[in-house]
């Protein structure tokens, strides 16, 4: 099977499992056990493709063209990419496992604001390793640092988590903005 078709299935089963967490959202395990059921579910495609990238090299896959910004959606997988992709699997299925009896000390919080966040904060982060592009890398970055500054401000009641949720938020985002800066400093001098 192509790297492009195991990478859809991941984040389609990812997706899938973000919003069935928040379909049963009002059951607070089952939510749990959705979203663990999604993660390892996505992992076995997910596995392939790092299976696929040691074995077999390093294929680029074009999904979609912008040309009007010169951009396109194109994701390859090599083996550092891969290696990347393994642990984000191994810390994700870890982490919704070790969440689906955690979150019971949150119990006036909902997890209709957990399990789907974290679950596309997931894709994202596999988005992030795979995109070849700029413009797209830049968008699953974004992606990936909102989902997670609505994690670490999970706990609305906490000051403390708030302010660590802003200034997290400033801190990724001063990144991104040097980031960009390296990228354009780059860009003119070659």
């Amino acid at each position: 099977m192509a790297v492009q078709s195991l990478l859809g299935w991941c984040v389609t089963l990812l997706g899938a499992g973000a919003v069935a967490s928040l379909v049963v959202s009002r059951r607070r395990e089952l939510a749990g056990w959705v979203a663990l059921a999604a993660v390892a579910a996505a992992c076995l495609p997910l596995g392939a493709v790092v299976i696929e990238a040691f074995t077999g090299g390093v294929a680029e896959l074009d999904l979609v063209a912008l040309d009007a910004v010169g951009a396109r959606l194109a994701v390859a997988v090599d083996p550092l990419s891969a290696l990347f992709l393994a642990i984000t699997a191994i810390i994700a299925l870890a982490a919704v496992m070790f969440s689906v009896r955690y979150m019971a000390h949150y119990s006036s919080d909902s997890v209709a604001k957990f399990y789907p966040v974290l679950l596309v904060f997931f894709a994202a982060t596999i988005g992030v390793l795979v995109t070849v592009d700029l413009l797209f890398f830049l968008v699953f970055w974004e992606l990936m640092t909102l989902a997670s500054f609505f994690l670490v401000t999970f706990e609305r009641e906490s000051a403390a988590s708030q302010r660590a949720g802003l200034k997290y938020f400033v801190i990724t985002h001063a990144a991104t903005l040097c980031m960009l800066a390296a990228v354009l400093l780059l860009w003119r001098q070659s």
